[in-house]
């Protein structure tokens, strides 16, 4: 019984590491998949709709929540969970249909040294339990049909990733930044490249004029006739994130230079936030104290 008990005991450790290494690797791939995926839908979903900060910040704290609770219960709680030869006993005979508790019994026939007498009447308990291991193909216990199907959906996953950012690199990294940074004022991306003068925190004296000037670029490389820039602004310190909800607005006027324009406040009384449109392109607000 001292050499059955061995070699069961050891096949069933054997599969114990096996199982704690199939479950973590399968738990990682998952994770990675649902996050990547995630977090590519959102990508997506806020380049075409222009988000704005009220919905970016709800979603964006949601997918990281997910994503931290997702790699807790999949990823770390099975790394720190410890895997013993009686748990893989028991995941074997749940997930490959091996019934009559045959290889939990003859573990813990094996385990008990209190029972001698009971050596004759466990032993063929203790056979098939031997025989059961030793036809279980050691890959077989990782290389699951489960893990095979997370793999593909990580392949394509990460095929649409490196897609993207190879094609449309300006829109993963802007996407990225506007979605974990959604409280910052980061304009998505469009057509044309905006370099608002002056482009950051002005202070004046009350009654001071302002004279705010425009240079548009095509941001995708065409050499076409820009169009007039429609400047957007409202009372306070808050970031101008829609178009025209809410806020006044006024065209700017050619300066005579190519793809240049100006606008000019005659008398700044009160702080007010200014930004640039053009097109389907945003500059970033500009604070005016």
């Amino acid at each position: 019984m001292t050499t059955r008990r061995s070699l069961s005991t050891a096949a069933l450790m054997r599969a114990a590491r096996a199982l704690r290494f199939a479950l973590i690797l399968q738990g990682a791939v998952r994770w990675s998949v649902l996050s990547a995926g995630g977090l590519l839908a959102l990508l997506l979903v806020d380049d075409l709709l222009h988000l704005p900060q009220a919905l970016r910040l709800p979603l964006g704290v949601v997918l990281t929540g997910f994503i931290a609770v997702e790699f807790y219960r999949k990823v770390l709680l099975l790394a720190l969970r410890p895997f013993s030869p009686a748990h893989a006993a028991r995941w074997l005979e749940t997930h490959r249909s091996i019934a009559g508790n045959v290889l939990i019994n003859a573990y813990q026939f094996e385990c008990d040294q209190s029972h001698a007498e009971w050596k004759n009447y466990v032993r063929p308990i203790l056979d098939s339990s031997s025989s059961i291991l030793g036809e279980i193909p050691p890959q077989s216990l990782w290389l699951t049909p489960r893990l095979k199907k997370w793999l593909l959906g990580l392949a394509l996953v990460l095929a649409a990733w490196t897609l993207l950012a190879l094609v449309f690199p300006r829109y993963v990294v802007t996407g990225i930044e506007r979605i974990f940074l959604p409280l910052a004022d980061i304009p998505p991306v469009g057509s044309w490249n905006i370099e608002v003068r002056p482009g950051r925190h002005v202070t004046l004296v009350e009654g001071d004029k302002l004279d705010i000037f425009v240079r548009l670029k095509s941001a995708l490389g065409f050499n076409g006739k820009p169009p007039v820039p429609d400047l957007i602004w409202k009372d306070g310190a808050g970031a101008v994130e829609s178009s025209f909800h809410g806020s006044e607005h006024a065209s700017m006027f050619p300066t005579g230079k190519p793809d240049e324009f100006a606008f000019s406040f005659s008398a700044v009384n009160q702080p007010f936030s200014f930004c640039v449109w053009a097109d389907d392109s945003r500059s970033s607000s500009v604070r005016v104290d």
